[in-house]
């Protein structure tokens, strides 16, 4: 966490709103409360079940590891039989430790009807970021797994590995609807709030001034705590004087 403003009273309210809304900074993975997902497939869709593929030897340890975490903590439950099985895909993370993917290419992506749902235009957000003197930047915690799915839709996300198929319960990268789903949901879960603006699992905020900022700051971590969302607090930052975001550098200029 980087909390940027030199003017001790911002600095004060900015750790009392964090310590207001410290769930939203707990550790783990949260759920999405009264939305849920849903996977559409196209009218002549057919159930594709792709065997495990083989691991490198020192990830084995590792994949394992992830799956039982997620296993205690609901995210995915083993499943004895599927009609549906993507394969795995292991992706390395800075910290040690495994992302667990899949390769929905080539089961599950070419038999849905994709939701079309808008990104927002970055063009549309810096103009409306204008008249912010200062920026906050909230990075949400592995945003996808945050979406419970539709009870059938879960049936689609079935994975294969080397320990047998696990249906995950939650919504997850890869799957081609995935990033108009989570889009949706964030329109609806910040809608009406003034200030901020968000893609995908990246919120900025500001305000025309501090005491604005501190507001529109306050308000987008109650609507997060009442959804029921996590955020990284180690990768959030506070009152900065610029942002790196969406890959562009954002100033009051």
């Amino acid at each position: 966490m980087t909390v940027a403003t030199e003017k001790p009273e911002s600095q004060t309210k900015i750790r009392e709103i964090l310590q207001k809304y410290s769930s939203v900074f707990a550790d783990g993975i949260g759920k999405v409360h009264g939305i849920k997902g849903n996977l559409h497939l196209i009218d002549d869709a057919k159930a594709i079940f792709c065997k495990a593929r083989p691991v490198p030897y020192d990830l084995k340890p590792k994949i394992e590891r992830e799956l039982g975490n997620l296993e205690n903590i609901g995210i995915l439950e083993k499943v004895d039989t599927s009609n549906w099985a993507t394969p795995i895909v292991q992706v390395p993370k800075k910290n040690g430790k495994v992302r667990i993917c899949g390769d929905f290419k080539v089961t599950l992506n070419a038999q849905l009807n994709v939701d079309l749902y808008p990104l927002p235009k970055i063009e549309d957000i810096f103009a409306s970021l204008s008249n912010g003197e200062h920026f906050s930047k909230i990075d949400l915690r592995q945003a996808y797994l945050h979406m419970e799915m539709e009870e059938k839709s879960k049936t689609y996300l079935t994975k294969n590995t080397r320990k047998g198929l696990y249906r995950y319960n939650r919504l997850l990268y890869g799957v081609a609807s995935a990033p108009s789903i989570w889009q949706r949901t964030m329109d609806q879960i910040l809608q009406g709030l003034p200030g901020v603006h968000c893609i995908l699992d990246d919120m900025i905020v500001t305000g025309k001034t501090d005491e604005e900022h501190l507001r529109n700051l306050d308000s987008v971590l109650q609507r997060l705590q009442k959804f029921g969302l996590r955020a990284y607090l180690e990768k959030c930052y506070f009152f900065k004087d610029s942002v790196q975001y969406c890959g562009h550098e954002v100033t009051k200029d």
